[in-house]
């Protein structure tokens, strides 16, 4: 099943990707560009929405695999600051990073979550 990538093939079935088609109103962004991206074999980007106490990116991640990770976070816009916190959103403590991209080591099914301002 791990081998095979079922977990992430019935998340992909189950929570299927809702896209919705813009004409250009002008500027020069890509014609194809990920919102996020993640460099990890197992672990999921569950949840993405907006923090419930201010302007921030809620990203929660979990590892299916039993299996310790390296996970790298890589943004298409800056981030101006990436905090830790609990499920209800405390925040526990600051996480470095670079321009876009933050990383962090999960163990066998943890659960993580980040509030990342964007610039």
């Amino acid at each position: 099943w791990y081998e095979g990538g079922t977990t992430k093939e019935a998340f992909e079935l189950n929570y299927p990707l809702l896209a919705m088609k813009y004409e250009s109103e002008g500027g020069n962004l890509p014609q194809v560009q990920s919102f996020v991206d993640i460099d990890a074999q197992s672990v999921i980007l569950d949840t993405v929405k907006k923090a419930e106490d201010d302007d921030s990116l809620i990203l929660r991640f979990y590892e299916f695999g039993n299996k310790r990770d390296r996970v790298k976070v890589n943004l298409a816009g800056g981030i101006k600051e990436v905090v830790e916190c609990n499920l209800m959103e405390k925040e526990l403590k600051k996480i470095a990073f670079t321009d876009n991209e933050f990383e962090f080591n999960v163990r066998p099914f943890e659960i993580w979550t980040f509030k990342v301002g964007l610039v």
